[in-house]
């Protein structure tokens, strides 16, 4: 008996735990693995010679990243609690938190 293999070759990637463990959720649930996923999806590049689905962002995608990338530019800090909002206002000329008014 003739053993036949394939030579293959292993990807790595990194991807956010979550999208990594709501994918696997999914795709457990349809029935297939991930590396079944990637495999089909190459598989489908190599067959009509592009990517089968549109990489682009949608409208609200694109919006976020522009409001995102603008607060970058205006150098606002992330501010967690309501005591350091208050003392930002304050700093930064807004006095409607002033408790002695």
């Amino acid at each position: 008996m003739t053993n036949i293999t394939k030579d293959k070759k292993r990807i790595q990637v990194q991807v956010d735990r979550d999208l990594y463990n709501d994918s696997n959720e999914v795709l457990n649930d349809i029935g297939i693995s991930q590396a079944t996923l990637i495999n089909a999806l190459l598989k489908k590049v190599v067959a009509e010679g592009r990517v089968p689905f549109e990489l682009s962002q949608s409208k609200e995608e694109r919006l976020s990243f522009e409001i995102a990338r603008e607060v970058r530019k205006a150098n606002i800090p992330e501010i967690k609690d309501p005591e350091a909002a208050k003392r930002y206002l304050l700093e930064n000329g807004d006095d409607s938190f002033d408790e002695e008014k």
